[in-house]
């Protein structure tokens, strides 16, 4: 293959790469859990525990980005309601959150399932409480930085190494 192709395939190759990274962009993912447990204790304040876990997504498209497909309002409805005896409300967070937390791989700590669980164990221990969670989606910039620098690393060895092959007088075409 000659000089001139080989600059051309290489050309394209990294312009394909680019856009890839630009079409897929590493996204972070951001669930805040907060479970409100209640005191059996009358005049007791109920304790609010808030955890913040992070986890990394893998190929999600910037022109479709990850949504929440449940707020956590609606999520405190419904386990409020599942913890009180509604089945229909259990089965319906259960079929709501299901497979989105699959997709988005959530975290068990974070699945709704596992909190319907936790709670109903903590109200049959006589401390009622209910578990919500939020969950956010951006996209992680320092990720998206040092692949954006190493592809232009790249990019600049390419085109150093190009230019000097096309100047006889420089040192890499000598080196040729």
């Amino acid at each position: 293959m000659g000089r001139r192709r080989r600059q051309i395939v290489l050309v394209v190759a990294a312009s394909c790469v680019a856009a890839l990274l630009v079409l897929y962009p590493p996204w972070r993912a951001q669930g805040i859990r907060t479970t409100v447990r209640y005191a059996a204790v009358p005049g007791v304040a109920p304790a609010t525990l808030i955890d913040t876990i992070q986890w990394r997504l893998a190929l999600s498209p910037l022109y479709a980005p990850p949504r929440a497909a449940l707020g956590g309002e609606r999520i405190r409805a419904l386990a409020t309601k599942a913890l009180a005896g509604d089945v229909a409300a259990g089965a319906e967070l259960r079929r709501a959150t299901g497979p989105y937390e699959d997709r988005y791989h959530v975290p068990e700590v974070l699945r709704a399932d596992g909190a319907l669980w936790r709670d109903s164990v903590l109200a049959r221990a006589g401390i009622p409480s209910v578990t919500s969670y939020d969950l956010s989606f951006v996209i992680d910039q320092r990720w998206l930085a040092a692949r954006l620098i190493v592809l232009a690393a790249i990019a600049l060895l390419a085109i150093r190494r190009f230019a000097g092959a096309a100047n006889p007088e420089s040192p890499s075409a000598r080196r040729d």
